[in-house]
């Protein structure tokens, strides 16, 4: 059971983005949280790595503009809260009811559901390019970023539970649903706290792989001074040297494997291995096909070839 049963502090209703609602993401003690900054705190969102949420959060650099997905999931909120509504007839609800807080931790829930004047959920709104990440509908088979979200939204709320309309690749629409799991909650908010205080005293997260990440310190330094050069340390040089190189070399190599591929392929559209889709081809920009793999090409199967016993 949740413990928290006053209401959250509604700061107002905002456009995403706006100044007004950049403003919500700062306290007088501190940044403010949301869910999905928790989510990317723990290294779950493959949108915004924790590096660039600190970097964001310590107003070194600015938010990165929505994306298309971000988009798409926009236009397509109407048709989602729709169903949401035929789903439950039950509910009064309403859409983007605003920014609430509680201390740092912020939320903006797509909706909340009333009966008879009391709150009884949330709802988030969801739109997949894929469908391999999300489970059985009616579950709480949904993608680690959202369920974390989800999850920070019910504690801050006091409620048992959130539900996810989502709408699919193929325009279909299910209906996911979490349960507040108090334990789950707790340690969202210690390791968040544990985040936010390192903020506050100067620690950074370590530098990762993350595409964001790089993105970030492009961000961070702009200009280009003519006249200034650096020695840079011998680890840094050595592992950018040889990361190039190795690049390079990969890159030569994935065109061979292209072309071996391409030819036994012929006019095939898919490409096995041992069972498993590895390669379609697919057209995109000029007259001919391009050979393309699969998604989670790293979860196929490999055989073992000679020489190389576990196939990798």
């Amino acid at each position: 059971m949740t413990t928290i049963t006053a209401t959250p502090e509604l700061l107002g209703r905002f456009e995403p983005g706006s100044p007004e609602w950049l403003a919500t993401r700062m306290a007088d003690d501190g940044p403010r949280m949301g869910g999905t900054d928790v989510a990317t705190a723990l290294g779950a969102n493959t949108f915004m790595s924790p590096y660039g949420l600190a970097m964001v959060l310590t107003g070194q650099v600015e938010r990165e503009e929505a994306g298309e997905d971000a988009e798409r999931g926009h236009l397509l909120e109407p048709s989602l809260a729709a169903y949401f509504r035929k789903l439950h007839p039950e509910w009064e609800i309403v859409d983007h009811p605003g920014t609430y807080a509680r201390g740092w931790m912020l939320t903006n829930p797509d909706a909340l559901c009333y009966h008879r004047g009391r709150l009884v959920a949330g709802g988030e709104y969801k739109s997949a390019r894929y469908r391999d990440e999300w489970g059985e509908p009616g579950t709480d088979e949904i993608p680690l970023p959202y369920w974390v979200q989800v999850m920070w939204y019910m504690h801050i709320f006091g409620l048992e539970r959130w539900y996810v309309p989502m709408i699919g690749p193929g325009l279909e629409f299910a209906e996911y649903v979490v349960e507040y799991d108090p334990e789950a909650a707790r340690a969202l908010v210690e390791q968040a706290a544990e985040f936010r205080t390192n903020l506050l005293w100067g620690i950074m997260p370590p530098l990762d792989h993350h595409p964001h990440t790089y993105r970030t310190l492009r961000a961070a330094h702009p200009e280009i001074d003519e006249d200034l050069s650096v020695s840079v340390s011998d680890p840094v040089g050595v592992r950018y040297v040889k990361a190039e190189l190795a690049a390079a070399a990969a890159e030569e190599e994935l065109l061979g494997a292209k072309a071996a591929i391409a030819d036994e392929m012929g006019r095939a559209k898919k490409a096995y291995l041992n069972g498993q889709v590895i390669a379609t081809r697919r057209r995109n920009r000029g007259p001919h096909p391009h050979v393309q793999a699969v998604r989670n090409l790293h979860k196929i199967k490999l055989p073992a070839l000679e020489g190389d016993p576990d196939g990798r």
